[in-house]
């Protein structure tokens, strides 16, 4: 048995008690269970040893889990952005495209009439014949087959080829035109190609000539609205406007058929023109009110297929006049020519086409002595020089013609010098030109395709140079060279 001292009550001096090996081990146990259930305390009421903070376990820190967190977060935020910008990217021009050009001539074309942007700047449709260019008259006239090829302005792959002949000749026969009934289909003659707002439709218009040694007038002009997949719809005029000063005709898309009266003729030459209500397109600074002409600010062009407003520098070429052979010591005549459709904003009407003819007036300089022609002013620096190295091109040989496209921002000018019959890709490089300055700040030049060369542009309305609505890339689809080029951010300036 144990002992344990006991303190006398009556002598003070401690005694020897003896314990019981039993309850010794129920109270350990009672202590042991007490222990348990309070862990902070020591079974024997001691303060446990402290241990090395440097042989310590590491302890949780609650920073480092909050930083893993926020880096997750920002790995999703991160993948939903990417996502989210492909998304919108979908049917957008690469950013990435330097240069890139397809071959119309291979793909079935050999005579250009018109090329256009999309609205989205996802696609580029190229108007033309899959033959010899016909005319425009009834006499002579040669009956060529009519193809729009649409290219994926990304890839610059051929997307889709549409034959509107087929369609034309279809809907006409079904309306039993007079014109059509002969055995062999009349040709058509087209003018221009022009997207829908939302670039999900492509209108045409064009005239049905007559075949040659018929007494039948030619059909009144037309227009045919397809989607990208040739299903179709051809509007035809109820009232005759062959004879239209200009050709200049309101088509109702939605109705069918063009409207009467004068309200729709182009209005009197302007620096620019805008859309107001009833769809009633009205001149803005109005160039015959006898004011003097004093050229703008710079500011942007504006878009005749979308925008409220626009401008006449729209996307053409501009010439130079040596003086006339009475007068050798005159100055020589600069004019400026552009020839395109407009839709109204809520994509109900189309004026096609809208033709500017424009002397232009360097400062101190007349503007021509066709009276009949307006005189626009000189817009900017980058239009003298372009007039400056088209003057200096006639004089050694050269066309003396440059397709000119302002940026629709209008601080950069495209030109090209049209070449007389010299096929080296360098020769028909695209400049361009800070309107602000006049200075060059980039040159281009084209990709060739010297087997599939393309005839002349069958139409006057035929721009060959042309920016994306966004102002991103730029085009050029060059016949002598046979190549429908692309140029990219990176070989454009800022």
């Amino acid at each position: 048995m144990d002992q344990s001292p006991d303190p006398d009550k009556d002598s003070g001096k401690p005694v020897l008690r003896w314990e019981d090996p039993r309850e010794k081990r129920l109270r350990a146990l009672r202590d042991l269970a007490a222990s348990a259930s309070h862990p902070g305390a020591h079974p024997t009421g001691e303060t446990p040893a402290t241990v090395p903070e440097s042989l310590a376990p590491p302890k949780p820190r609650a920073h480092r889990s909050r930083w893993l967190i926020a880096v997750a977060g920002l790995v999703c935020v991160a993948i939903i952005a990417i996502v989210a910008i492909r998304a919108l990217s979908i049917g957008q021009p690469d950013a990435r495209l330097a240069v890139s050009f397809a071959k119309p001539g291979a793909d079935g074309l050999t005579c250009p009439v018109d090329v256009r942007w999309s609205p989205r700047g996802d696609r580029i449709a190229v108007l033309g014949y899959a033959g010899s260019c016909p005319s425009a008259t009834t006499s002579g006239n040669v009956r060529a087959s009519a193809v729009v090829l649409i290219y994926d302005a990304r890839t610059m792959k051929l997307a889709k080829r549409l034959h509107p002949d087929d369609l034309i000749v279809s809907s006409h026969l079904r309306e039993g035109d007079s014109a059509t009934t002969n055995s062999t289909p009349p040709p058509v003659v087209y003018r221009s190609i022009i997207w829908s707002r939302d670039g999900t439709l492509l209108a045409l218009p064009f005239d049905v000539i007559s075949q040659q040694g018929t007494a039948g007038l030619p059909v009144p002009d037309d227009v045919l609205l397809t989607d990208l997949n040739g299903s179709y719809d051809a509007i035809t005029g109820n009232v005759g406007h062959a004879d239209v000063p200009g050709g200049e005709v309101l088509w109702d898309m939605r109705q069918g058929g063009a409207t009467s009266g004068n309200n729709f003729l182009i209005p009197p030459p302007a620096l620019a023109y805008a859309w107001q209500q009833n769809d009633v397109l009205t001149a803005q600074n109005r160039l015959d009110n006898g004011q003097p002409i004093v050229a703008p600010p710079l500011a942007p062009i504006g878009n005749p297929y979308a925008d409220p407003t626009f401008t006449a520098w729209q996307p053409g070429f501009i010439f130079v006049l040596p003086p006339d052979v009475s007068n050798p010591s005159g100055p020589n005549t600069w004019k400026y020519y552009a020839a395109y459709g407009a839709m109204t904003p809520d994509g109900q009407y189309l004026i096609a086409p809208i033709i500017h003819r424009y002397n232009v007036a360097p400062p101190g300089q007349p503007g021509g002595t066709d009276t009949n022609v307006p005189t626009l002013p000189l817009r900017d620096a980058a239009l003298r020089a372009v007039f400056g190295a088209a003057t200096a091109s006639q004089n050694t040989g050269g066309s003396g013609t440059a397709n000119v496209a302002w940026r629709p921002n209008g601080r950069v000018l495209a030109a090209q010098l049209i070449p007389a019959g010299d096929t080296t890709p360098a020769h028909h490089a695209v400049i361009i030109y800070a309107c602000a300055t006049g200075k060059i700040v980039a040159a281009l030049t084209p990709l060739a395709d010297a087997a599939h060369a393309l005839s002349a542009p069958a139409s006057d309305a035929f721009a060959p140079l042309q920016w994306s609505p966004d102002g991103t890339h730029l085009l050029l689809l060059d016949p002598a060279l046979g190549t429908l080029t692309v140029w990219g951010p990176t070989q454009l300036p800022r």
